[in-house]
């Protein structure tokens, strides 16, 4: 009798543990997105291979409108857009990544093929699985949130600002602008630019980091302009790999250590 009664007893414990550890499991199981846009996912299982590299790809979900997609593939930065419309459904468009040259073993190639085939998506815990159909195409680790010095970095630079000054020509710069001067304004953490040259209006996406940012797919409009001001500017933006704040209003982008533009805040 004693024997059945612990047998009991172990019985109603195990039974009470499932129990409550029941909701938690159906809630992370659950079709919700609000996970997703949480955590910095960090690639764990690739094509059924752990990922070891110490700094391995990741990817976040930025919440919208139209909900979009940053994140590193273990080179190259990389953003693009997500349908997240429909329960454990996904859809992935087009990337667009910057164009570092990739050496040695890089997986850069087989993580990025992933995103045109995942269609579905689900978590378990802190573990974010995507897949193709049934079959299984990549495992991501939930983190943190990306750490407070690129948050502060984001805050600053968002906004709008004015050029006052480039170094990669010769000419002045009242002789390149003579009438409206070049701007943009950074949409973060969205990821995206937009602006004018000082002729045409562009937009473009951003990809960054908290040592690097880099202008990706800049389009403009295609009204004739005079001089070769546009260009110039373009051609700077396009070379720019980091940035620093002078001081609250005033920004420089640069390439390494050489700064191509300055601006002011407006």
């Amino acid at each position: 009798m004693k024997t059945i009664n612990v047998m009991l007893i172990s019985l109603m414990v195990v039974l009470l543990i499932s129990a409550c550890q029941r909701p938690k499991m159906a809630e992370a199981l659950s079709g919700s997105t609000e996970v997703l846009y949480k955590y910095q996912w960090s690639l764990t299982e690739l094509a059924g291979q752990p990922i070891l590299d110490t700094k391995p790809p990741y990817l976040k979900f930025i919440q919208g409108e139209t909900d979009k997609i940053a994140g590193y593939s273990g080179c190259n930065q990389f953003g693009g857009e997500v349908d997240l419309s429909n329960v454990n459904v996904l859809k992935f468009s087009e990337l667009i990544t910057t164009k570092m040259a990739c050496l040695g073993n890089n997986i850069e190639k087989s993580f990025l093929a992933i995103f045109p085939l995942a269609d579905a998506w689900s978590i378990a815990i802190d573990e974010l699985s995507l897949y193709q159909g049934k079959d299984l195409l990549a495992k991501f680790k939930g983190l943190p949130p990306e750490p407070e010095p690129l948050q502060s970095k984001i805050s600053a630079l968002n906004g709008r600002w004015e050029l006052k000054s480039l170094t990669n020509t010769k000419l002045t710069f009242e002789t390149l602008y003579p009438g409206l001067k070049p701007n943009l304004a950074f949409n973060l953490p969205v990821m995206e630019v937009m602006g004018s040259t000082g002729c045409n209006s562009f937009t473009g996406a951003i990809a960054m980091d908290t040592n690097h940012i880099e202008f990706i797919n800049l389009v403009a409009t295609e009204k004739a302009c005079k001089g070769i001001g546009e260009p110039t500017f373009i051609d700077a933006m396009k070379s720019v790999t980091t940035f620093s704040m002078v001081d609250s209003n005033t920004l420089e982008l640069m390439k390494a250590d050489t700064a191509l533009l300055r601006f002011v805040r407006i």
